[in-house]
């Protein structure tokens, strides 16, 4: 049995199908890095957003010039933009959208107040409600005043893990800028901040632009930023300051806690997900091809028997994916240390690890059953994929369409329990079995697992039974029936 089976095993491991499920499982760990980005907070930037200025013409009265544009700084037409002023005893309101270019002018004519308290102005937006401004409408004539959005970050349109700087600016009047700068500045020491301790994005040359920052900048989540206009004679025109966390996609993360359970769901989303379809393809390249094209009676014509040739083949096949889910969690334990800064620890790994390869194992011994009973290759590769499919995609379908049949409602202490039970017939959802012990939740319950029946010695037991019952019936079919 030893050489048979360090025969099969390394025929198994150098094998262009295995190579390919190690190589494709250990690439998925990469995966983690967007995904951290996308589980945890972020810049928070805005669907949709509107930047405007307002100001007085002596012969058209109040004007409000906006523009409206989503997380990308893109234009967005038809964003609704109500304008209502008063001066005096004289109320006009405006309802008007953007144009195809994102942009609307809205003009109401009123006469400009003889008296600062006698006025009232106010913006509101479909895109992030309103601004209110009680002031007089700002002198002298002509002078702009910023409403919502004039400088804000954006994502990059071509790198969403790169957050640019979007400025809206009008002159007096509402004419175009002219002679206008960007500027920004990370973490200055000294206030107020002048043009020359400041590092230049880029000159104004429309209402609306986007500067992307200069490469090498390196703005953490806790930095103080500060992003200025200057006109050409140097001097300040608005000015804003952010914390670091907005400029940038890089994950808020503070504890190794919250690091260990994006990694858990990751497993459970992504791995857990793939880890079974690479055992139904390394299983059916391993044992199943050289079942159906008859290459298996061939190698019985050698002085090896039809018991050994079956535990060989099993056993190497499962040990060939051990080894690619081992290889796996350690490349995700360097992507997370790499994305993070926090190492996985050694309990999270040695679970996950012996979860995964119950699950590979069991797949591989359904395959191996599989292909004892069908004859074509399609067939059964089809078969297998399908039971993949059932088992992973379409389970919580079935789970749903059970309780509804039992009455069960969702969210109901029957249902969450219908939902563990299920699970232990699932090869696929173990790693979910172990996850809702160690966390103590299952689709957002917490719960006390020995009241549903997880318990070490059941989730062991589950694992056992679905790594020997695949195998011992693959043995008796492979033994007995030919």
């Amino acid at each position: 049995m030893p050489r048979p089976f360090i025969y099969d095993f390394r025929r198994t491991l150098i094998s262009a199908t295995v190579i390919a499920v190690i190589i494709i499982t250990v690439v998925l760990s990469a995966a983690f890095v967007p995904y951290l980005r996308s589980s945890t907070p972020g810049p928070g930037i805005p669907s949709s957003s509107v930047a405007g200025v307002a100001y007085y013409d002596n012969s058209t009265g109040v004007n409000v010039l906006a523009y409206s544009f989503n997380q990308f700084g893109q234009s967005l037409s038809g964003t609704k933009v109500n304008v209502t002023a008063q001066s005096g005893s004289t109320t006009r309101n405006v309802d008007q959208g953007t144009n195809g270019s994102g942009y609307v002018h809205i003009t109401i004519s009123l006469p400009y107040p003889s008296s600062p308290t006698n006025n009232s102005f106010s913006v509101s937006t479909q895109a992030q409600g309103g601004y209110q401004w009680t002031s007089q409408i700002p002198p002298p004539t002509g002078a702009v005043q910023g409403l919502f959005s004039d400088i804000a970050p954006v994502i990059d349109s071509s790198n969403s893990s790169k957050i640019d700087v979007a400025v809206f600016y009008a002159g007096t009047d509402g004419s175009p800028p002219t002679g206008v700068s960007a500027y920004f500045a990370v973490n200055p020491t000294g206030f107020p901040i002048d043009e020359s301790s400041m590092t230049l994005l880029g000159r104004l040359t429309s209402y609306f632009q986007i500067f992307q920052f200069p490469k090498g900048t390196n703005i953490n989540q806790t930095d103080s930023i500060y992003i200025n206009l200057f006109d050409s004679n140097g001097n300040q025109l608005t000015s804003l300051g952010a914390e670091g966390y907005e400029f940038t996609t890089a994950p808020i993360v503070q504890q190794q806690s919250e690091v260990q359970s994006a990694a858990s769901s990751f497993v459970g989303l992504l791995l857990g997900l793939f880890v079974p379809l690479m055992a139904v393809l390394a299983a059916y390249s391993t044992y199943g091809k050289d079942r159906v094209s008859g290459v298996l009676e061939s190698v019985l014509t050698r002085p090896v028997s039809r018991r050994g040739l079956a535990i060989s083949r099993f056993a190497s096949t499962a040990l060939a994916m051990v080894v690619a889910v081992v290889l796996t969690i350690f490349a995700l334990d360097i992507v997370v240390d790499y994305a993070s800064g926090y190492l996985l620890t050694w309990d999270f790994m040695g679970t996950t690890i012996g979860a995964l390869s119950v699950e590979a194992t069991a797949f591989v011994g359904i395959m191996f059953v599989l292909s004892r009973v069908i004859r074509s290759g399609g067939g059964l590769v089809g078969i297998g994929v399908g039971l993949w499919a059932i088992l992973e995609l379409f389970w919580t379908v079935i789970v749903f369409l059970i309780a509804y049949l039992l009455n069960y409602g969702f969210g109901s202490a029957a249902f969450y329990r219908l939902t563990v039970d299920s699970s232990f017939f699932n090869p696929a959802q173990y790693f979910g079995l172990i996850s809702s012990y160690t966390s103590s939740s299952i689709v957002g319950l917490q719960f006390n697992p020995a009241d549903y029946g997880l318990t070490p010695y059941t989730i062991i037991a589950a694992g056992v039974l679905w790594v020997a019952l695949p195998f011992f019936l693959f043995l008796y079919l492979a033994v007995k029936k030919d």
